[in-house]
């Protein structure tokens, strides 16, 4: 080969290679349902494409943050394997970055709650490749008190569960460990009260959920108009928190009746203030986070997130 071009396919190689896809993956070893083997079939189908991938195991509460805020991440797409909580850690820091890599899910926790929003394939060869095609959406947010939430904000009773619920219990027994909680609470806790104000009216109800998408819980279908790629939320204002109610409540949301439940509003909003009587628990995507009052919030951000493109 001739020498000037055997230097020029050497120099085009190596770009190649200096710009080749690098992908970070951190994964949270404590998530419930955690699945080594998933990540070893993700890398797997992601080596044998010639993308470069590093694999960190988290050992430390905020270490997430920490490592998706460092000027040291120098991947294209960092992928979060764990649970929702791990995933909006994730999206907080690299939301304030200036140069944002895109974010993946490999879900793994107890609801993962935004996975099922972005319509996210289980098979982890298939959320591969997904980041081959450089399938990427524009993922939005809101705040409440502050605190970007991707899925849901809410007060009252699901709040008090959250808060209440040992993380030990959280991972043994995943989504029924919520359900033993919260038929204990229900029989002993006091009713709550709220005042919501929103689009210049007033409204009291016993519970509020700011529903970003589709989806609570799982793949519960609860306000069907939302997205988690538009502007604003859903609130749902819950007349009633008594346990019988509630149980009505959670037939209906597994038979994806929930939108139609009496005694339930459902509201488009951008802005709202909702206080209380006496002070009540506040989570927000399934972690606990304070009382009230909370203040919700849109906002015009966005985040690059690895998703099926919508047809």
């Amino acid at each position: 080969m001739d020498s000037t071009v055997q230097s020029a396919v050497l120099s085009d190689t190596a770009t190649q290679r200096s710009a080749a896809l690098k992908v970070f993956v951190l994964a949270n070893p404590t998530a419930s349902h955690f699945r080594p083997d998933d990540i070893k079939r993700f890398v797997k189908e992601l080596e044998r494409n010639d993308v470069e991938v590093e694999v960190k195991l988290t050992r430390r509460v905020g270490e997430i943050a920490d490592t998706c805020a460092s000027s040291e991440l120098t991947a294209d797409v960092v992928v979060i394997a764990g649970g929702d909580g791990s995933v909006n850690e994730a999206a907080q820091a690299l939301q304030e970055r200036s140069l944002k890599p895109a974010l993946a899910i490999l879900p793994f926790g107890t609801a993962n709650v935004l996975a099922a929003e972005i319509g996210l394939p289980k098979e982890p060869e298939k959320l591969a490749e997904l980041i081959l095609k450089k399938s990427v959406r524009k993922l939005t947010h809101s705040l409440a008190n502050g605190r970007p939430f991707y899925t849901c904000a809410s007060a009252g009773f699901d709040a008090e569960v959250v808060h209440v619920l040992p993380y030990r219990l959280k991972r043994q027994l995943g989504k029924f460990a919520f359900f033993i909680k919260a038929i204990h609470l229900g029989l002993t806790r006091r009713s709550s009260q709220f005042r919501v104000r929103v689009n210049n009216s007033s409204h009291d109800c016993a519970m509020v959920l700011a529903i970003k998408g589709k989806y609570y819980a799982g793949k519960n279908l609860i306000t069907p108009e939302g997205s988690v790629f538009e502007r604003g939320y859903h609130l749902v204002l819950i007349k009633k928190d008594n346990l019988g109610f509630l149980c009505s409540l959670l037939l209906r949301l597994w038979l994806r009746r929930f939108h139609s439940a009496p005694d339930v509003e459902i509201i488009k909003a951008e802005q709202a203030y909702i206080e209380s009587y006496r002070s009540a628990a506040v989570q927000i995507d399934g972690e606990p986070f304070g009382g009230t009052p909370l203040v919700l919030e849109s906002t015009s951000s966005t985040l690059p997130v690895i998703a099926p493109r919508a047809d």
